[in-house]
């Protein structure tokens, strides 16, 4: 192509680059006029897509591609007469691939696939940020797609008079697109331990002998204690094994004629999303789970997800936790939006649900971070009014709570069941039978409630 003004005629050269005359025909067939481009991909890139290609053999990946470019400049003629001389290739027909019945059908069905996604998503939102349309996922100061032109020609003109081999791109200077948003690699500065479980299965392939392995074994070789601690901080327990503490009762209870305060953290995965339905849609679910199953009489109570955590303690360790774990995007949620991912981005959703709840003049609170103690303070106050108050939720720490908070035979506890499992019912008088124990028994519980689920217990001890 650098030498194609000189090996054209002028009037040639004149109508192929500037009057639009630049179909390519490789065959006498009356439909193979291509673009420019496409010749490319007919030709070059048709042995890269074929079986035992790049994409259809090793796989793609930086080293696979660097050796596919170098040898495909030799390869390709050598390829094509392969073919020639084997009377094998690929190629299709006399008619014209789109007026194939198939093709035309797949083309509707894209069409009308494309009408309803533009339906349900604006293409153009008043946004000052940038938006990922089909998600809602919001971008950072990381991501610049938005400028891919200009990177781009700053790469161009860094590999200027460079061979193939000498040149190396930074990952700092490539483009980054929203999937940044959600990789999964740490990136906030800190250093990778090492995993104690992997060193020692390494050692435990490379040692020769047994007096090898007890050399290795005379060093520390691991940062922190390991019945503690794993590689992502304090080890994470199974909190609802201190169920098994509690004597459920065998009383019934129901729940249309009582006071019941919900757990919202135990509502929000109650609730089965729906596929291909709007968020407003998926809150006006919620509602309709409170009210069929507790009565509009019921009071929800949220969990707080402030900016800057205001509380020091067990609680904020656990989400610390689970930040480092797992970190959920920022969402763009509107009403019209339709998911395409599971449940994230709590505090967002939890304030469309409000909004939600508030139409529909069911009670609902927010608590400032941990919804636990206000759930149980809640239900003790309204056993001043009612007869019955039920709190509704999976959480044992409410169970704990309450027993601490209140003696009241008013007040129950109800652990709904899954599947087959039956719901439970616990009350402050039937949960625990030694009354002698009782005092330091909730002593106990209230100080490993959140703590004792982080210690490792090794066979049941």
């Amino acid at each position: 192509m650098t030498t194609l003004k000189e090996r054209m005629l002028p009037d040639e050269y004149e109508k192929f680059t500037s009057q639009g005359f630049f179909t390519i025909r490789r065959t006498d067939k009356f439909w193979s006029g291509t673009w420019t481009d496409m010749t490319i991909e007919q030709s070059l890139m048709k042995l890269m897509k074929s079986r035992g290609g790049v994409t259809h053999g090793r796989g793609v990946s930086e080293s696979v591609l660097a050796m596919w470019t170098l040898g495909m400049v030799a390869t390709q003629n050598i390829c094509e007469e392969v073919e020639r001389f084997c009377n094998v290739s690929f190629t299709t027909s006399e008619q014209h691939v789109e007026l194939r019945t198939s093709r035309i059908n797949r083309d509707n069905r894209n069409v009308n696939k494309l009408v309803s996604w533009f339906q349900q998503h604006c293409p153009f939102p008043e946004k000052t940020y940038l938006m990922s349309l089909s998600t809602g996922l919001v971008g950072d100061d990381r991501i610049n797609c938005h400028n891919a032109e200009e990177i781009g020609e700053v790469g161009v003109a860094n590999v200027v008079g460079k061979d193939f081999a000498s040149i190396t791109f930074k990952r700092k200077d490539r483009v980054k697109p929203l999937e940044v948003m959600t990789s999964s690699i740490p990136v906030e500065g800190e250093s990778v331990l090492i995993n104690p479980t992997s060193l020692f299965q390494r050692i435990s392939i490379v040692k020769q002998s047994d007096e090898e392995l007890e050399n290795f074994l005379s060093y520390e070789l691991a940062p922190y204690p390991l019945s503690l601690f794993n590689e992502n901080g304090m080890r994470k327990g199974t909190k609802s094994a201190l169920y098994k503490a509690f004597q459920a009762s065998d009383q019934s209870l129901d729940l249309k004629n009582s006071i019941v305060v919900v757990d919202g953290g135990f509502l929000l995965h109650r609730v089965v999303w729906g596929k291909g339905i709007s968020f407003s849609n998926i809150c006006n679910k919620y509602v309709n789970y409170v009210i069929a199953n507790y009565d509009s009489t019921a009071t929800v109570v949220f969990d707080g997800y402030p900016e800057v955590s205001i509380v020091r303690g067990t609680k904020q360790y656990e989400r610390n936790r689970r930040s480092r774990k797992h970190v959920s995007t920022t969402l763009d949620i509107s009403d019209n939006l339709v998911p395409s991912i599971s449940q994230e981005n709590k505090r967002r959703l939890i304030g469309m649900l409000m909004d939600k709840f508030k139409s529909a003049h069911v009670s609902f609170k927010q608590a400032e971070e941990d919804e636990d103690t206000m759930i149980v303070e809640t239900a003790v106050d309204l056993t001043s009014q009612h007869d019955s108050v039920v709190v509704v939720g999976e959480d044992i720490d409410l169970l704990v709570l309450m027993i601490a908070s209140s003696c009241s035979s008013k007040l129950h506890f109800v652990k709904p069941g899954k599947g087959k499992a039956s719901h439970q019912i616990y009350t402050c008088s039937t949960a625990l039978t030694n009354s002698m124990i009782l005092e330091t028994f909730f002593l106990f519980m209230l100080s490993v409630a959140v703590t004792r689920p982080q210690l490792h217990l090794v066979r049941g001890k």
